[in-house]
């Protein structure tokens, strides 16, 4: 067979124009802005191919490395506006003409080096898998070309490791032919929807032929961090997209008053140079997919692209200002959780509202919705014959769409969201189930796990999809079982409910002395009332439905535990299931019935824990409406340099890029934790108050363990109690606000 030629190289193709070069000496700044001009020239020349016309050729792409000497200030503040058309003018920023990548638009990983136990390897991924979908990524979507704007999509392609086949210390010819072995060794397409990134390892260097002879080599940490190029590979036509970003670490760390690529030493994964390359790597993405080819969108004064308008700008117009940052897990600056991991990347130059640097943009305000509470109903079933709501399982890897509408549970096509519970019967192992609007992109959350195979339940609060459709994805063979118990409609409703949160209370323990809330124990295949509105927790009697956490303490196995509104007959659901006899917790939204009081019947004697966290009322004074989002991770502790944690962590949702303002009053919260033991209890309640006697969720048997909860919040952050060693991850996928 034939084989494509070894040598192969990148041919440039574009441009282009020059950013200002920023130096720590401010009497050669004029110099070696002129050196870079000529050196980009030369560089584009030799290295890349040749230009038609060589007096128009410059460099684009350069992210240069921070010089506190050289501090640029921008006056601009963040404003957010509606979606603009393709090509949009006035917002600081100019379109040039030549294409955008559109999308889809696929990454694709070269580890140059050695990155052996390097937790780059994981951080750079997640950036890329995290930045899919994401409200900072979505402020591409205002870019676009005559054809279209932008999609907020990027995906992890590939990924390749190259053991210094050109040494440690790249040139111009060595860099060239590090990028195209890839392509000759057959590991990669040529894909003109990809972004082809080198990342070298600590050790590597790079330096390009100096502009004049005996002048000095402009290299990374020198003069760039990382760049985007575009060209063809020898003779194929396809436009291929190529980016570097190296490791700083050793090269150019964050020292006071030195020239660094790096935004702090002490970084959210405890690797300076890891997190600085994702830092770098964000600026280039922006870059390469608004400015492919140099001929689209940059600034005309010359002060460069999307990222360089933003360079080192973490959320204000001043470079290295952290006023907008948030603690990380061990104390470093973040300012964004990507697929669970906390991450301090710069803003991105927003084409809207007059242009600004952002870390979001949010084209449309989620609506408000409110509730209207159904007596629970069993939506499907699909260990059940064939059917839309029934039959067959849920395959390894596949995804079921149960349109709720067409149910017979009589839920409107006009509602917006549901409250429901999720129930799977795994055939073995069940990895994990994600709940998730159907038409949208499946997010990187779940909804439970049952990796011990066994019956488990977990309530969820979700946007409706397409068709008012909901879609549950599972990574092994399941049977699902999904009832529901409300729904969501526009504020408009006339006698739909707004939400009242409450600092989580404890309605009832029948493990204590005999009464009303208190003991005995529930017995088997019995039904037992219980007076909410009796209890200490202040609920009024214009309650119609109550958010609760019901915690099971069964003295065996438990085969399921059912709840609804006092004085209406049984429903065919459940609520919860023990069947290992362990401490087992889940939420639900439960009608008020008869005197506001609630039923609850087991199928096996066990003693009952319920927690309530708020209520559902006639609008009135400090009612709230559900605003839906799709499900995003807020915080994995899996992702931190840290142990599994004992105490308190703060969890801080509104800057974590998920979607929730600062108005938000509570978050609908999905809590999992992955204990290395037994686990007694999670707690979840506001931050900044005193931690309540309630608990949220028990892992008694040190099985992965999830469960919903309806934080409230008083600043935009939430506290979790951990009894016992434990890695936390949160999922959000709403809040509460006016």
């Amino acid at each position: 067979m034939t084989k494509p030629i070894f040598h192969q190289k990148l041919v440039d193709n574009y441009p282009g124009k020059l950013p200002t070069v920023q130096c720590s000496d401010p009497s050669r700044r004029a110099a070696v802005i002129m050196e870079t001009f000529k050196r980009v020239v030369l560089l584009a020349l030799v290295f890349f191919g040749l230009f038609a016309n060589v007096a128009s050729a410059q460099f684009i792409g350069i992210t240069k490395p921070f010089d506190p000497a050289n501090v640029q200030l921008s006056p601009n503040t963040l404003q957010l506006g509606p979606v603009g058309e393709s090509v949009v003018t006035g917002n600081g920023i100019e379109y040039n003409g030549g294409p955008v990548m559109l999308g889809p638009h696929n990454v694709y990983f070269i580890w140059y080096g050695n990155f052996s136990g390097n937790i780059a390897l994981n951080v750079l991924p997640d950036l890329i898998n995290g930045l899919n979908g994401s409200r900072y990524f979505n402020t591409n979507t205002t870019y676009g070309d005559a054809t279209g704007n932008i999609a907020n999509t990027t995906t992890l392609a590939g990924q390749v490791f190259d053991n210094y086949s050109q040494g440690t210390a790249l040139t111009d010819v060595t860099f060239s032919a590090a990028i195209s072995k890839p392509f000759n060794d057959g590991t990669f397409p040529v894909d003109p929807n990809g972004i082809y990134f080198l990342l070298t390892s600590p050790d590597v260097t790079l330096k390009f032929p100096p502009s004049t002879p005996g002048g000095t080599p402009p290299g990374f940490c020198t003069a760039f961090c990382g760049f985007h190029t575009n060209g063809t590979l020898g003779t194929s036509t396809t436009d291929i997209k190529v980016a570097f970003v190296g490791d700083p670490a050793t090269q150019c760390p964050n020292k006071p008053n030195a020239l660094t690529c790096s935004p702090q030493a002490f970084s959210p994964s405890g690797n300076e140079g890891a997190d600085a390359m994702a830092n770098i790597m964000a600026h280039e993405l922006n870059e390469a997919i608004t400015d492919p080819d140099g001929t689209a969108w940059f600034h005309l004064n010359t002060a460069g692209e999307v990222g360089d308008l933003c360079n080192f700008k973490f959320g204000t117009a001043t470079p290295f200002d952290f006023s907008k940052t948030f603690p990380a897990l061990n104390g470093a600056h973040a300012n964004v959780v990507l697929n669970g991991r906390q991450l301090l990347i710069q803003s991105n130059w927003l084409n809207s509202g007059g242009g600004s640097c952002a870390m979001s943009f949010d084209p449309q305000t989620p609506s408000g919705l409110t509730f209207v509470p159904v007596t629970p109903c069993r939506v499907a079933d699909t260990r059940n014959p064939a059917g839309a709501f029934g039959g067959p399982f849920i395959s390894a890897q596949g995804t079921r769409e149960f349109d709720i509408p067409n149910s017979a549970c009589n839920i409107p096509a006009t509602a917006q969201a549901y409250s429901v519970n999720a129930t799977v019967v795994p055939h073995g192992v069940l990895g994990f189930l994600t709940a998730f609007p159907c038409g949208q992109p499946r997010p990187f959350t779940s909804t439970l796990n049952a990796v011990d195979g066994r019956v488990k339940a977990a309530a969820a609060i979700l946007p409706a999809g397409t068709n008012g459709g909901l879609c549950f994805f599972a990574t092994h063979d399941t049977d699902l079982v999904l009832d529901i118990n409300g729904y969501f409609v526009s504020n408009s409703s006339p006698t739909a409910l707004v939400f009242f949160p409450v600092t989580p209370c404890r309605l009832v323990d029948t493990r204590l002395a005999a009464g009303t809330l208190g003991g005995p124990s529930l017995v088997a295949s019995a039904t037992r009332t219980f007076p909410i509105l009796s209890a200490p927790c202040n609920l009024p009697a214009t309650a119609q439905a109550y958010s609760m956490n019901f915690t099971s303490v069964p003295n065996g196995p438990l085969n399921f535990l059912t709840t609804w509104p006092a004085g209406q007959t049984q429903p065919l659901v459940s609520t919860l299931n023990a069947p290992t006899g362990t401490v087992t917790a889940n939420s639900a939204i439960v009608p008020a019935g008869t005197n506001g009081d609630i039923s609850v019947f087991v199928t096996n004697t066990s003693d009952l824990v319920i927690d309530v966290n708020g209520y559902f009322a006639p609008p009135g004074a400090g009612g709230l409406s559900l605003y839906a989002l799709t499900p995003c991770r807020v915080l994995d502790t899996r992702d931190s340099p840290l142990p599994p944690f004992t105490g308190t962590v703060n969890a801080n949702v509104v800057p974590s890029g998920c979607g929730a303002p600062a108005t938000a009053q509570a978050f609908v919260m999905n809590a999992t934790v992955v204990p290395p033991g037994p686990f007694n209890f999670l707690t979840l309640w506001p931050q900044g108050t005193p931690q309540p006697l309630v608990s949220t969720l028990n892992a008694s048997d040190g099985f992965v363990t999830s469960n919903l909860a309806i934080v409230p919040t008083v600043n935009g952050q939430i506290s979790s109690f951990a009894s016992n060693p434990v890695h936390l991850i949160l999922d959000i996928s709403g809040y509460f606000a006016p």
